[in-house]
């Protein structure tokens, strides 16, 4: 979730120019005059909300790309696997236990009733 969040975040905000409506204006006191206030966009570019999510540098849009489909792999390789497990121990289970005695093979035409 961590992966695709990121590199979501990055492909849509990233240069992004942003306008902030007159209700999204944050006021602030002017340091020199402290009787005026300044009114600010608090997110004047996608980059500077981008700087807000504290993002680790190393999270690129490739990184997450190789990260998600690494993970996707090896969770498809497990699944193969637990599936493999599962029928061989349930076809084993299936198989008749014969205690060293084989089954003679059925000639053509005939049929065989094994109990």
């Amino acid at each position: 979730m961590k992966y695709a969040f990121t590199a979501l975040v990055q492909i849509e905000f990233d240069g992004l120019p942003l306008r902030c409506t007159d209700g999204q204006l944050q006021k602030l006191l002017d340091p020199a005059n402290n009787q005026t206030a300044i009114e600010f966009c608090p997110f004047p570019s996608g980059d500077a909300y981008l700087r807000t999510l504290n993002l680790e540098s190393w999270l690129t849009v490739g990184a997450c790309q190789a990260l998600l489909g690494g993970m996707a792999l090896a969770l498809t390789i497990l699944a193969y696997c637990g599936l493999v497990f599962t029928s061989h121990v349930a076809l084993s289970k299936a198989r008749p236990k014969l205690s060293g005695k084989a089954i003679p093979r059925p000639e053509a035409g005939k049929r065989i009733f094994v109990a």
